[in-house]
Order: structure tokens, then C-alpha cells, then sequence
């Protein structure tokens, strides 16, 4: 049973090409520019998760196996994204229009 959870925030700062480290947290927060660039977890294992939250507007893109749900790479002033690794793939999609 949890109770009163929650995850640790590692900010990774402001750059459009942030490294990843999933034991860094699981909720991650970057600013950009321009635009974000997304790599392989610098540690990854099957199974793992990571939330970015991104503040700033651009365009997602990865180096990586990064595949985006419904093809969406859009990234408005507030976006999430959401990332799970299932061994080949990084399995991305992202949540905008917060209101």
C-alpha cells in the first residue's frame, strides 16, 4: 500500500539536447529553445519510464528509436512527454493544451 507518494523532480536544466538518465528519477523536468532532441537513456533497461516535462515550444524529435504516437512532434509552451523503453523502441507520445 502507498501512501502519501511522490516522485522526485530532476530538473536537467535548459537545452534542447538533454542526456537522459532514468536513475536520475522518473519525472523529469527541461527548458528549451527551439526545439528537443531526445536521446537513448544513457542507462536503459526494458521496462523503463520516464516523464519529461518540457517547458518551451518547438519540435520533438529523437535520435534514437523514439516513435511518436499518432505521429505528433508538436511541443506547445507546456508539454509532457512521455516516454516508455521496451527494449528496441522508445515509445513516445506527448500531451499538450494544458488549460
Amino acid at each position: 500500500v502507498l501512501e502519501d507518494y511522490a516522485e522526485t523532480v530532476h530538473s536537467l536544466g535548459s537545452t534542447d539536447t538533454p542526456t537522459i538518465t532514468v536513475s536520475n528519477g522518473n519525472v523529469q523536468t527541461v527548458t528549451i529553445t527551439s526545439g528537443l532532441t531526445l536521446p537513448a537513456f544513457s542507462d536503459a533497461a526494458t521496462g523503463q519510464t520516464v516523464t519529461l516535462i518540457v517547458s518551451g515550444s518547438g519540435t520533438c524529435s529523437g535520435t534514437a528509436n523514439h516513435k511518436c504516437a499518432g505521429g505528433n512532434t508538436t511541443l506547445t509552451t507546456l508539454s509532457v512527454v512521455s516516454i516508455f523503453y521496451d527494449g528496441t523502441n522508445y515509445l513516445t507520445s506527448i500531451a499538450t493544451d494544458f488549460q
